[in-house]
């Protein structure tokens, strides 16, 4: 994974792995990339650009 990039990834009812990868932009912005796990390796399904990215994670109490 690139540096500044981030990713979430998590396993459906279905039992397919997926995730979703943030990556900087040169420009500003990232590149939204959804992938799939096949067994062997991720295989990208969708990419798009994105303004911004914000992540919010729960605090335990």
């Amino acid at each position: 994974m690139m540096a500044g990039a981030f990713d979430v990834q998590w396993t459906g009812i279905d039992d397919i792995a997926r995730k979703i990868v943030f990556e900087p932009l040169a420009n500003g912005g990232h590149m939204r990339i959804e992938y799939r796990w096949t067994g062997n390796k991720w295989v990208p399904e969708g990419r798009e650009p994105v303004e911004e990215v914000n992540l919010e994670c729960a605090s335990r109490l």
